[in-house]
């Protein structure tokens, strides 16, 4: 998969999968292979940003894409299929 930029390729792993279905943390870190670190500096500035709520579900902090977020990842995906 092509990425946009080396440096947003990590947020634009988590938007992608966010977009398939909400995901705690943990499920993010194990579905992408990230560090736990980079999962919540990533989840903290995508909610600073607007485009991620976090919801909570049972036990569990969902983070869920809000419209812009999935505004912005349908533009990924797009530019990404364009890419690829």
């Amino acid at each position: 998969m092509g990425k946009l930029c080396s440096v947003s390729s990590k947020i634009e792993e988590v938007l992608l999968a966010l977009y398939e279905k909400p995901l705690s943390r943990v499920e993010l870190r194990d579905k992408l292979g990230l560090g736990a670190q980079t999962v919540t500096n990533i989840a903290k500035w995508l909610v600073e940003k607007g485009l991620v709520n976090e919801v909570v579900e049972g036990r569990k902090v969902k983070l869920v894409l809000t419209e812009k977020g999935k505004k912005l990842a349908e533009y990924v995906k797009a530019i990404e299929e364009l890419i690829t």
